[in-house]
């Protein structure tokens, strides 16, 4: 049976109709990984396809971590307490596609979108430098050795709580990989956390709260809906893979960008702001928060004055509180990145068309 994408409801990933398509795609696609620690291999392909189709095809069915495994081993840690074995994932580039023999207009054809409402196509194919001048980054010449050039074909992704297991593995990953292809950059990833033990970003504010959901289990876990249904359909984030038969086959676009943060430079602006709006010293944390529109420990600005409102992070409220942005301003991060009605509310667009498909899922 092949699986309706643009069914509205999360889906339940216990439904015996999604297990092909659960097997078959790769893991922190419908949910994260959920692991603290990271290594990303980047490579290019030789040249000898012989011998890199089948290498690829063994690193894919040694580290690979389906989204069926990683549901099953989501919910063993749930019942017991048992975390899940090293996470695994392997994404390809246009270029490697093409070095693995798609020609042309095999990709053209197993990668073809329609231009969206704004007349704007993605840059898999043409690849990340091509769109500089739209995201305002710096010439190619000025990135990193390791990304210059246009050489990437693959990235193979490890992930686990425990750091140095980690680093083993990928020690063994990277001479796998050094077999047929040349390794071009090497990234570690490390999770920030708070006292609480929540997941941070750079800046000290909980991340990843306002997510698009897809999993009947993760919607459960959110404690209220009738305000704000955090829940999109799987072709939000899915797509057919067309590059095989198999009808129960779905894959992802998947963006990796290396960013700089200047969090220094951040803080001493949210005090400079908070001077400016008058804020007294117990009230001062109010600055970021309407920048940002969640104080560092994830309450909404819109719910609350200050931190510490329970539950914290809550995820279910909608911005007609505060229709005219007085509590939360309209140019709070949360808010331009998830407006919640705003765009029917302001400009009377249907949110459904022109809000909602449009919240980016984070991994």
């Amino acid at each position: 049976m092949t699986v309706d994408l643009s069914k509205a409801a999360p889906i339940d990933s216990s439904d015996p109709q999604f297990a092909p398509m659960l097997h078959n795609l790769q893991g922190n696609i419908l949910k994260g990984h959920g692991r603290d620690h990271t290594v990303h291999l980047f490579f290019e392909f030789q040249d000898y396809r012989a011998v890199v189709q089948p290498a690829l095809a063994d690193l894919a069915g040694q580290y690979v971590t389906s989204a069926a495994q990683q549901l099953h081993d989501t919910q063993q840690f749930k019942d017991f307490g048992i975390p899940g074995g090293l996470f695994g994932g392997l994404l390809l580039t246009a270029r490697g596609y093409g070095k693995l023999g798609f020609t042309a207009d095999q990709l053209a054809a197993a990668f073809a979108e329609a231009p969206g409402d704004l007349g704007v196509t993605s840059s898999f194919k043409a690849g990340m430098a091509a769109g500089i001048a739209d995201l305002s980054d710096p010439l190619e010449t000025a990135w990193e050795p390791g990304y210059q050039g246009r050489r990437i074909d693959a990235m193979l992704l490890l992930a686990d709580d425990d750091e140095a297991f980690l680093l083993r593995q990928a020690h063994t990953a990277l001479a796998q990989v050094s077999a047929f292809a040349t390794v071009l950059a090497v990234e570690h990833g490390g999770a920030l956390r708070n006292e609480a033990g929540n997941g941070i970003e750079h800046f000290g504010y909980v991340d990843g709260r306002s997510q698009p959901i897809y999993l009947a289990s993760d919607i459960a876990d959110e404690g209220g809906t009738d305000k704000w249904d955090p829940s999109a359909p799987l072709g939000q984030v899915l797509v057919q893979d067309r590059t095989v038969p198999d009808a129960d086959s779905f894959g992802s676009y998947f963006v990796f960008r290396k960013l700089e943060q200047d969090v220094l430079h951040f803080k001493m602006r949210e005090q400079d702001l908070a001077t400016t709006l008058g804020l007294g010293d117990e009230d001062r944390e109010r600055a970021g928060a309407m920048v940002i529109g969640r104080f560092e420990d994830g309450t909404p600005v819109v719910l609350s004055q200050t931190d510490g409102f329970r539950p914290v992070k809550d995820n279910n409220f909608q911005y007609d509180l505060d229709p005219e942005g007085m509590k939360c301003p309209f140019a709070a991060h949360i808010r331009k990145s998830n407006p919640r009605g705003d765009i029917g509310r302001q400009f009377g667009a249907d949110p459904a068309i022109a809000e909602r498909p449009r919240r980016m899922t984070r991994r």
